[in-house]
C-alpha cells in the first residue's frame, strides 16, 4: 500500500521540456512507425528471425517501476506474448546478477552497471540481446552501453519507448524545493530501498551535460546498430487531448489549488513549461536524441498515447482497462523496425 501511495505521488507530478533548442514536432503520422504496426507479415518475418537466432529481448522498466508494479502489470502482456512465439524475452529487475540488485529508484549508474554484469555473464554462451526500455530505463540502458564496450557488442538492437534523454522539469522543481520537502524525498526514495541521487541523474543540467559528453559515443552505438526512440503526445491526430488520468487536474478541489499555486493538469504543465507535444509526463522533444548530436538515432512518434499506455494495460488509478491501445502490437512494431534496418546484423554469433 505505501508503495502504491508513493507511486501516485510522484505520477501527479509535472515533467516539462529540456533546455535544447528544438523546433515542436508536427502530430502527422508517423509513416515508419504505421508501417511496421500494419505489415503483419514483416512482423511475422521479424519474431521468426528473434525465434530462430535465439535473440533474447531484455525489458528495462523506468523510474519507480517496483511500486507502479503494484498498480497492474508493467511490460507483462509483451513478455508473455513473446514468450509464446517462442522468443527469450526477460524483465530487467527479474534477472539475476551475482553481488548486485536491480531496484528501480537506484542510480543510473548502478541500474547500468546491473545491466551490463548481466551481459557480461552470458558473453560465454554467445547470447545475444535486443533491449527495449520505458521511460527512465533508457537512459539507464544508454549508461551500461556507454560504459561497458566490453560487452555492447552482444546488443544488436535498442529502442526506448519515452525516455527524457534531455532530462526532467520535475526532478528540477523537486531538487529545488525547500528544505523538508527535500528531505522527505529523500526519505521516501530510502524507503523504497533506493538512492536519493539517483533524482539527479534526471535533472536537466545533468541529462544534457551527459548527452553532449558522450554524443560521440552515443553516435558510434547507433551507427553500429539499430538505435530507435519512441515518443507520444496526449494530443491526438487532429490536435486534441485524450482521455487520460495524466490529463486530469492534480488538485481537483479548487480551493487547495489556488492556495498551492496547482491547478493543472501533468500534460497541462508540461505543455505550459516545454512542449504541447507530451504524454504527460515526457515532452515528445526530450524522448528524442538530439539530431545534430547523434544523427543516427531514428525517432519515431505517435499521436494519442500517454506515458502508461505502451507499458501497462490499466489505468494506474482507476484499474480500468486501456482497450483501445495494443502494446504488444507496439512493441513488435518497434521490434520490427529494429530487425529489418540495414545495421541489424542477423543475429550472427562470433
Amino acid at each position: 500500500m505505501f508503495r502504491r501511495l508513493v507511486a501516485l505521488f510522484f505520477i501527479f507530478l509535472p515533467v516539462s521540456a529540456p533546455r535544447f533548442s528544438l523546433a515542436e514536432i508536427p502530430l502527422e503520422r508517423c509513416s515508419l512507425l504505421f508501417d511496421a504496426t500494419q505489415d503483419l507479415f514483416l512482423q511475422q518475418e521479424a519474431m521468426h528471425l528473434l525465434r530462430v537466432e535465439r535473440i533474447t529481448v531484455i525489458f528495462v522498466p523506468g523510474y519507480l517501476a517496483d511500486p507502479l508494479k503494484s498498480l497492474g502489470p508493467y511490460f507483462d502482456e509483451a513478455i508473455a506474448s513473446l514468450t509464446e512465439l517462442g522468443i527469450h524475452a526477460v524483465y530487467a529487475p527479474d534477472l539475476q546478477v551475482t553481488g548486485r540488485r536491480w531496484d528501480s529508484e537506484r542510480t543510473t549508474d548502478d541500474n547500468g552497471a546491473f545491466l551490463t554484469a548481466y551481459l557480461r555473464k552470458a558473453k560465454s554462451t554467445r547470447e545475444r540481446f535486443i533491449i527495449l526500455s520505458h521511460s527512465n530505463g533508457g537512459l539507464v540502458s544508454l549508461h551500461g552501453l556507454i560504459q561497458s564496450p566490453d560487452v555492447s557488442n552482444l546488443v544488436l538492437g535498442n529502442a526506448s519507448f519515452q525516455s527524457p534523454y534531455l532530462g526532467s522539469v520535475l526532478v528540477d522543481w523537486l531538487t529545488s524545493r525547500k528544505p523538508v520537502v527535500q528531505w522527505s524525498l529523500r526519505t521516501l526514495i530510502r524507503i523504497l530501498r533506493g538512492n536519493p541521487r539517483s533524482l539527479l541523474d534526471l535533472t536537466t543540467k545533468n541529462s544534457e551535460a551527459y548527452i553532449v559528453a558522450h554524443a560521440a559515443e552515443i553516435e558510434a552505438l547507433a551507427r553500429r546498430m539499430p538505435f530507435y526512440t519512441y515518443g507520444s503526445s496526449i494530443l491526438d491526430a487532429d490536435g486534441k487531448p485524450i482521455s487520460s488520468f495524466l490529463n486530469r487536474p492534480l488538485l481537483p478541489w479548487k480551493w487547495m489549488a489556488a492556495r498551492l499555486g496547482i491547478d493543472f493538469s501533468p500534460y497541462g504543465l508540461a505543455a505550459e513549461r516545454g512542449s504541447q507535444h507530451n504524454d504527460g509526463l515526457v515532452t515528445l522533444p526530450s524522448s528524442r536524441l538530439p539530431v545534430e548530436l547523434v544523427p543516427s538515432a531514428i525517432a519515431v512518434h505517435e499521436a494519442g498515447v500517454d506515458h502508461a499506455m505502451p507499458v501497462m494495460n490499466r489505468n494506474p488509478i482507476t484499474h480500468e482497462p486501456n482497450p483501445h491501445y495494443d502494446r504488444v502490437a507496439i512493441v513488435k512494431a518497434m521490434l520490427t523496425l529494429l530487425v529489418s534496418d540495414k545495421k541489424w546484423s542477423h543475429g550472427r554469433r562470433p
